[in-house]
């Protein structure tokens, strides 16, 4: 009874002296408090936070009430490491409202004048990361950069740049130390990713691109992740599992180099290949030279038949930094059942794009493609897909109405994208439907 009353007046003197000041709260973190009873304390908050607002409701609109909360679960989330739990998350996730509430107090704690991007970006994730969450992730990096373009001064129209640029070095930090198989990411890759995402003529400095990629690799990204859901087997940072989704004999030729340069003519030849598709990239392998392979990363990939002069059962391939290749299969069948499961991990596993977000439908931006496996589930990821599709399909009926078009590239380029998230759509419900047989 005691420390409920002791408990009570606490409650009443902070109301009374308002807002805690950041002195207060490192006061408090410097208490010796055991995890058990942060962890209660935690799920104390969560419980009693709608009543905690409900009671100030005579003085407070709804929207601010919303703010308060917000307020509060910022405070939490930078100095208390226990409330980085998947319940805030959760409780996040379900409310948008709160979420940008919550994510532009939480800004408010973070100082980066006069630091370097990755840097900035090192400090910023240490603290909280939601894992799964597509969503508050692009919301906190959208907030990110804006606190980035305030404390260091520079012009607003800088934000898609900044943006883009803090996404790629996240995909970088995934590409060369998450653990996956194949070929790391090389410094070229990483600029030309964002040559590829830049607009109105905006030009990145090579050289300090060049400091963020050896920052990157010499140091990987320290990130306080808070996981929502269950790892699936292509995240192979604590497993070892190689999944072996199918092998066989194909006759490769290769078309298209990367960036859609074309193969020089020695090496456009036919050759014979021993195939095995495992994880998310296809491994070829000539049987004479058992060190010599070429492995192709499948993510964003589309498969699909194709005639070709004289010679049957071929397939074409094409790649997310634009390599094309073709393959004779061994028969008809196996010509199917290669680009069914080519198209079917592609559609799976490739994760969303990372692109500035916004919705002026009159401005396409090229998409940066990570090579990291999506974290989404499956029906997420079919709805994402879905919505991939219905954007690219916006843009393409759009650029397609315009009388004067300058350039026919980005119409060419959106057609392939619809074609892509059209192929990956009907691999996803497929898989849908497998997984459960009642479902439409």
């Amino acid at each position: 009874m005691k420390r409920q009353q002791a408990s009570d007046i606490t409650r009443q003197e902070e109301h009374a002296r308002g807002p805690i000041e950041e002195d207060d709260v490192a006061s408090e973190c410097s208490n010796t408090e055991s995890a058990a009873d942060q962890e209660e304390a935690l799920k104390d908050f969560l419980h009693s936070l709608s009543s905690t607002i409900q009671d100030e409701k005579p003085s407070f609109i709804k929207k601010n009430e919303t703010c308060l909360k917000g307020q509060m679960l910022a405070r939490g989330l930078y100095h208390h490491e226990n409330f980085r739990s998947r319940e805030v998350v959760w409780k996040l996730r379900n409310d948008v409202k709160l979420a940008e509430e919550t994510v532009k107090a939480y800004m408010t704690f973070f100082k980066f004048e006069s630091m370097p991007i990755d840097e900035a970006l090192r400090s910023f994730l240490k603290v909280f990361w939601p894992e799964d969450e597509l969503e508050l992730q692009h919301l906190l990096i959208n907030h990110f950069t804006q606190q980035y373009i305030a404390c260091n001064k520079l012009q607003l129209d800088f934000q898609p740049e900044i943006y883009n640029v803090t996404w790629a070095i996240i995909m970088l930090n995934a590409d060369l130390h998450a653990g996956h198989k194949g070929k790391k990411m090389s410094c070229s890759e990483f600029i030309l990713i964002l040559i590829r995402a830049c607009r109105n003529g905006y030009e990145y400095d090579p050289i300090q691109l060049i400091g963020i990629y050896d920052s990157i690799e010499m140091k990987a990204l320290e990130v306080f992740r808070v996981k929502t859901r269950f790892q699936h087997a292509f995240e192979t940072n604590n497993s070892h599992t190689t999944n072996i989704h199918k092998t066989g004999h194909l006759i490769c030729k290769q078309v298209m180099d990367e960036n859609g340069r074309k193969t020089r003519k020695g090496r456009r030849s036919w050759k014979p290949f021993t195939a095995v598709l495992k994880d998310m990239v296809l491994q070829l392998q000539q049987d004479s030279k058992v060190d010599k392979k070429i492995t192709i990363r499948l993510h964003h990939t589309i498969a699909y038949p194709l005639k070709y002069k004289n010679i049957p059962h071929v397939l074409c391939i094409k790649t997310a930094d634009s390599r094309v290749f073709y393959f004779q299969a061994e028969n008809e069948e196996e010509q199917s059942s290669w680009v069914a499961a080519i198209n079917q991990i592609a559609a799976r596993y490739s994760a969303p794009p990372l692109t500035f977000a916004h919705n002026d439908i009159k401005e396409h931006r090229p998409q940066v493609l990570p090579a990291f496996p999506s974290h989404l589930s499956l029906e997420q990821q079919l709805q994402h897909t879905e919505s991939q599709l219905q954007k690219v399909s916006n843009y393409l009926t759009y650029y397609i109405s315009m009388p004067n078009r300058k350039s026919k590239l980005p119409v060419d380029y959106m057609e392939q994208e619809v074609i892509r998230y059209t192929t990956y759509v009907r691999a996803l419900k497929k898989l849908v439907k497998e997984k459960d047989p009642e479902s439409e």
